[in-house]
C-alpha cells in the first residue's frame, strides 16, 4: 500500500463550478494545513452548518444585525437547554456584560414590521464571541457564589449548558465565514468577480448580503411535469346505488362520493365483523345496514383500524349496541 500525503482523494460535485470551487478551497487548505496545525483554510460546510449560516443571513436580510441574531440564539439555546436547567439568570448576567444597543429604532417609520426592528435588549453575540476567543471557562468573568451576577462555577451542570451553547455559537458564526468564503470563491471561478466580494462586504458592513448560489444545485436535461387529473361527474346524484341512505356528506359533495363509489369495493363486499353475546361465533354485517355511503366509510375510517381510535369504529360500535336494533345484536 502506498499513501500520497498530498492526495486530498476525490471531490463529487453537483456542477463544474462547484468541482473547480472545491478544488481551489481544497488546495488552499492542502498548502497551509500541517499535522500540528490543520485549522487554517479549513472549510465545513455540512448540511447543519449551512442551513444555520443561511438562516442567520436571511435575518439579516429582515433587517437584523449578525451580533443580534447571534445573541438570540444564545439566549434561546440557554433557555430551552436539553439538559432542562435553569440558565435564565445567566441570560441577564451575560446582557449586562455584552449589551446590544442598536440605537436606530427611531429611525423605523411607522408601519414597519416587527422582524425589521433590530434589537435592543439581547446579547451582543459578536462582542461575546470575540471576548471569550482564545480563552477557557468562565473567560475571565466573574463567577458564582463570589459575585451573584455572575456564571455557574466551573465543573457544575449549569456551567456545562453554557460552555455547549457558547461553543455552539461560535460554531455558528464560524459556518458564516465558511459560507461567504466559499460563496466568494464560487462566483470567481465563474468570473463574476464583482459579486465575489458582495457576501463578505454585506457580512462585514452590517448591510443585507445577497443569497449565496453555491448552495443551489443548477438543473440540466429536460423538465418533465407529470398532472394526474380526477374527472367528476357534476350532476351525480347524492346517494351511491347499494349503499345506505343519503347523508350529510353524500349531498354535500355528492361527485366525489360518485367517484368513491366507483373506486371501492362493491357493497356487498364491505362487511364487518361483530360477535353475539355469550359468546356466540362472529357475523358479519353488510356496510348497507348502516347508513353509511362510500364518502362516509373513507372521511370516518381515519388511519389506524382495530383500536376504535377511528371515527367509524365508534359509529359502529355505538349502532350495535343499540337495544333493541339490528335484530336484537349488540
Amino acid at each position: 500500500m502506498v499513501e500520497d500525503p498530498a492526495n486530498g482523494g476525490y471531490v463529487l460535485a453537483p456542477s463544474m463550478s462547484h468541482a473547480v470551487t472545491a478544488a481551489v478551497l481544497r488546495n488552499a487548505y492542502l498548502s497551509h494545513s500541517n499535522r500540528t496545525n490543520n485549522s487554517p483554510f479549513s472549510v465545513n460546510l455540512s448540511s447543519r452548518r449551512v442551513r444555520t449560516a443561511l438562516s442567520l443571513l436571511e435575518g439579516m436580510r429582515n433587517g437584523q444585525n449578525l451580533a443580534a441574531l447571534l445573541g438570540y440564539q444564545l439566549e434561546r439555546g440557554l433557555h430551552d437547554n436539553a439538559e432542562g436547567l435553569e440558565l435564565d439568570e445567566y441570560i441577564y448576567a451575560l446582557r449586562d456584560k455584552f449589551p446590544f444597543i442598536s440605537g436606530k429604532l427611531s429611525e423605523k417609520p411607522d408601519g414597519t414590521a416587527a422582524e425589521a426592528v433590530e434589537a435592543n435588549n439581547v446579547v451582543n453575540g459578536y462582542d461575546l464571541l470575540h471576548f471569550v476567543r482564545g480563552k477557557t471557562y468562565p473567560y475571565g468573568l466573574p463567577v458564582q457564589p463570589a459575585n451573584p451576577n455572575g456564571l455557574p462555577a466551573a465543573g457544575t451542570n449549569k456551567a456545562t449548558a453554557v460552555i455547549k451553547e457558547i461553543d455552539r455559537l461560535a460554531a455558528s458564526l464560524d459556518a458564516v465565514g465558511d459560507l461567504a468564503l466559499t460563496e466568494s470563491v464560487y462566483q470567481v471561478v465563474q468570473g463574476n468577480y464583482e459579486r465575489a466580494g458582495g457576501m463578505v462586504q454585506a457580512i462585514s458592513e452590517g448591510k443585507t448580503p445577497p443569497e449565496p448560489d453555491f448552495v443551489k444545485t443548477p438543473r440540466n436535461g429536460k423538465n418533465i411535469t407529470h398532472r394526474v387529473a380526477l374527472t367528476f361527474r357534476p350532476g351525480a346524484g347524492a346517494g351511491a346505488a347499494g349503499w345506505g341512505n343519503v347523508t350529510v356528506r353524500s349531498t354535500a359533495n355528492a361527485p366525489v362520493n360518485d367517484w368513491l363509489a366507483q373506486m371501492l369495493p362493491t357493497p356487498a363486499s364491505v362487511a364487518f365483523e361483530i360477535e353475539k353475546a355469550g359468546g356466540m361465533p362472529e357475523e358479519k354485517m353488510l356496510a348497507q345496514v348502516f347508513d353509511l355511503q362510500p364518502i362516509d366509510l373513507v372521511l370516518m375510517a381515519g388511519n389506524h383500524l382495530g383500536d376504535q381510535s377511528s371515527e367509524l369504529e365508534r359509529y359502529l360500535i355505538h349502532q350495535i349496541k343499540i337495544p333493541g336494533e339490528l335484530g336484537g345484536r349488540r
